[in-house]
């Protein structure tokens, strides 16, 4: 549940410059890239527990869209939040500046999880004011913020 809290936090971050804009406009989720489909694929399910949603081929490259829930759900909106792969022909990402930010209940396990299906730890975690911070990245070099532990 806090994946999901995490999610909206995070949502509702990158909507506050939107809050004076066009009523009719809202958060659907986000588009990353992977040569690798099938092993980020495994890594957002294990590690964060989406599921696939569908798959289908766009412009001629393997396309999977990931989430929570398979129907619109109108009680908890964050459970509608999608991320959405699409293949790409390399893996080139060096720009840590774009990347989600999730928060975590267990760190020790998401790491295990992290480092079991590909992924990375990106540096070393670090102390913020919404609590403790690790940068990490998939198998295709999208980096994610993981926050944990309790607000400083």
């Amino acid at each position: 549940m806090n994946k999901i809290l995490g999610l909206v936090i995070c949502v509702g971050m990158v909507m506050v410059p939107f809050a004076g804009a066009r009523a009719d406009a809202s958060f659907r989720g986000f588009r990353l890239g992977a040569k690798d489909i099938q092993a980020t694929e495994k890594f957002y399910e294990r590690v964060f527990g989406f599921k696939e949603l569908e798959r289908s081929s766009f412009v001629g490259l393997e396309r999977v869209v990931l989430g929570f829930e398979t129907r619109q759900n109108t009680t908890n909106p964050a459970r509608n939040f999608r991320v959405i792969l699409l293949q790409r022909t390399s893996d080139p990402t060096k720009d840590v500046l774009p990347h989600l930010i999730l928060t975590i209940d267990d760190i020790a396990k998401a790491i295990a999880d992290i480092q079991e299906t590909g992924g990375s730890l990106v540096g070393k975690s670090h102390r913020e004011s919404v609590g403790s911070v690790q940068l990490v990245s998939d198998p295709a070099g999208n980096y994610l913020e993981l926050v944990y532990g309790p607000k400083s």
